[in-house]
């Protein structure tokens, strides 16, 4: 049988520890009072906090929205003209974290020949033929 821990932390308190000071696990075992580090990620996970660090950057990267909002967002935003750095900016991260949710979610990306049609095409020269 599993032994329970009790914790006499609040989750505010454990969520302002953990999360926004960014202590690691080791420093949160002497601030909860225990010994493992195990021990002490079940006592976050158990008040409702991630203790899987690329799931904290997926949070913050989604801003709160599921999956299927989330792509909808990509598609929408894409769909207007911006392009993966433009949204990555807005966002907050990168544009290669952008092109791998738009490779998970399955959203087509722009050729290089649509990029760089008409007047985007650094050898425009206003569509006269000569």
């Amino acid at each position: 049988m599993a032994k329970k821990f009790i914790c006499t932390l609040s989750s505010e308190e454990l969520h302002r520890a953990y999360i926004e000071e960014g202590r690691t696990l080791q420093e949160m075992c002497s601030y909860i009072g225990v010994a493992n580090v195990i021990t002490a990620a079940k006592i976050l996970q158990e008040k409702g906090i991630n203790t899987n660090k690329n799931g904290r950057i997926k949070e913050k990267t989604m801003h709160g929205m599921t999956d299927d909002e989330f792509k909808n967002y990509l598609m929408n935003e894409y769909n207007n003209g911006l392009n993966r750095k433009e949204i990555g900016q807005k966002l907050g991260v990168s544009a290669s974290c952008i092109g791998k949710y738009f490779r998970k979610y399955g959203i087509k990306t722009r050729t290089k020949s649509e990029l760089a049609s008409g007047n985007k095409n650094p050898n425009w020269r206003g569509g006269k033929r000569i």
